[in-house]
């Protein structure tokens, strides 16, 4: 997973960082490319974050912790965890933590 959402480089993939165009163009297409700009920095935050929470995984792995909840120690289901390799909770600590405002 990790390795289709950074390239080589290290880069997130499909990353844009290039400047508004300065040419003269309609307002509404300079809005567009704002639109665009906007929208791919909020899905490369959301990139950068699954990347975190799979880091942080691999670190639970490398510490035998893999697989088990980090709030109670309790074994995450294998089916949770095909569904999410990254989960830090069981489902039920996963609907608390979420409605409690939690990440």
């Amino acid at each position: 997973m990790r390795a289709g959402l950074v390239t080589e480089d290290g880069v997130i993939a499909g990353a844009d960082t290039t400047e508004l165009s300065s040419a003269d163009q309609h307002p509404g297409d300079s809005g567009t490319e704002v639109f665009e700009q906007e929208k791919n920095a909020a899905l490369l935050e959301s990139i950068d974050a699954e990347l975190s929470e799979i880091e942080m995984a691999f670190e639970r792995l490398e510490r035998g912790t893999y697989g088990k909840s980090i709030l109670s120690g309790e074994p995450i289901p294998d089916e949770r965890l095909e569904a999410v390799p990254w989960a830090r909770y069981t489902v039920e600590e996963q609907a608390r933590a979420e409605a409690l405002g939690r990440p």
